[in-house]
């Protein structure tokens, strides 16, 4: 029953600095409980308490949490005839919080400082009120802000009767009172600069420090998305192979992983900051970056595995994914991944730099050793099993277990289960 999480801590004794530091990262992440007396196991061990225990304890979260945080209960409660004391804190409203002078957050089990750019990525949604701009309502826009031919192909797209631009704009839910929502001109506007100072995408083509070929792409988010993935696409090496009697052109990075980032980094900038998306092509790598960082319940390790979405412009957001422009909230950045993998390149690099964000496609394969390519080269010629292949190498089955995992997470080999045995291939 009694078990850790990223809502739920237990502690055995009181230890006060432990206690307020959990407190202050659960009213900065989404609130938890702790219970006090329970071991790490989930055993209830019972604690000891004193005629002024409760009220020391909230008179420690007052002085020493910074602001402090409302709607906290301290309680007794029973488990297993013994005392523990249960500690709830909602998520606050007024976060960030700060213990000791640091903001703490939950992730998983675990208490994390925030990073600055976490920090102010939280303070930004303070100010904002919400994650993103694109509800807001934007007082001189009109009709003519609008592009028809763009309201049109997106509503044969999505599968909708296009009457004319109010009722498409109205049935969207990008009015309000009368007024357009930010997103109505951020996706679909003739001339989205005139709101948003220096919107756009530039891209760039570099041979060294020296740039070869540069656009800008300022059309609204709905119309660029291909503009700007047919110019990363054809500055970037591709390779042929025939299919019937059609040659038929490969990408070095493929289409939908390029869709993907640059789909990804329109939909969770930050509109706020006068600022453009820059994209870079170099010989051996593409740079897709972003102004605006990632949310603070959400680190830079999330985004290699499974994650929850927070979306800084959710209306945004829900028109792109009206259109199949993104599948699911949360799964973007582990489908790039994927893509990558499966054209046999290394993982992209995420990572968030003075109130950017930016990817990083890598061109070239993952480092390989000879263990690895001779793996490689007697699975062209038959596929095996986990035996066959241990004593053709000569390896440890440890060994040859990671290598298996590291060429099958790399593209370069997969795996078939027949029976009870895992046969490999290329």
């Amino acid at each position: 029953m009694w078990k850790e999480s990223e809502t739920i801590e237990l502690k055995e004794g009181i230890p006060v600095s432990d206690i307020l530091e959990t407190v202050c990262a659960f009213a900065n992440t989404k609130g938890g409980t702790l219970y006090i007396g329970i071991s790490d196991e989930g055993k209830a061990k019972g604690i000891t308490i004193g005629a002024n225990t409760l009220e020391n304890l909230a008179n420690d979260m007052k002085r020493d949490i910074d602001p402090a945080v409302g709607g906290v209960s301290i309680e007794v409660i029973k488990v297993d005839d013994k005392d523990i004391i249960k500690i709830t804190v909602p998520e606050s409203a007024t976060k960030p919080h700060f213990f000791h002078d640091k903001a703490h957050n939950r992730v998983g089990r675990t208490n994390q400082v925030f990073t600055p750019s976490q920090l102010e990525a939280l303070f930004m949604k303070k100010v904002l009120g919400m994650h993103g701009v694109d509800s807001k309502p934007l007082a001189d826009a009109t009709l003519e802000d609008i592009d028809e031919e763009s309201l049109k192909k997106y509503a044969k797209e999505a599968g909708r009767i296009y009457h004319d631009k109010a009722h498409a704009l109205k049935s969207l839910g990008l009015i309000k009172e009368g007024k357009f929502l930010a997103a109505a001109v951020i996706f679909f506007g003739s001339s989205p600069e005139r709101f948003f100072p220096l919107y756009g995408v530039k891209c760039a083509t570099m041979a060294g420090n020296e740039i070869v070929e540069m656009s800008d792409f300022r059309e609204n988010l709905y119309a660029s998305v291909d503009k700007v993935v047919g110019f990363i696409l054809r500055n970037t090496p591709s390779s042929y192979k025939i299919e019937g009697t059609r040659r038929v052109e490969l990408p070095r990075i493929p289409r939908d992983v390029l869709r993907e980032a640059v789909v990804n980094a329109m939909i969770h900038r930050d509109y706020s900051m006068g600022s453009s998306i820059f994209i870079r092509v170099s010989r051996d790598s593409v740079s897709i970056k972003n102004p605006g960082v990632l949310p603070p319940t959400l680190s830079v390790e999330d985004l290699y595995k499974e994650h929850h979405s927070e979306p800084r412009n959710k209306l945004l957001a829900e028109l792109a994914h009206n259109v199949k422009l993104i599948e699911h909230w949360g799964t973007g950045t582990t489908k790039i991944i994927k893509g990558m993998r499966e054209q046999g390149l290394e993982d992209p690099v995420f990572k968030e730099d003075k109130g950017y964000f930016e990817v990083m496609l890598l061109m070239h394969e993952p480092a390989l050793n000879k263990r690895q390519k001779t793996i490689i080269a007697q699975l062209k010629t038959k596929e095996m099993d986990i035996s066959a292949i241990i004593a053709m190498s000569g390896s440890s089955e440890r060994t040859i277990r990671s290598d298996l995992a590291f060429l099958e997470r790399a593209g370069f080999v997969r795996k078939e289960k027949r029976g009870r045995k895992n046969y490999y291939h290329t």
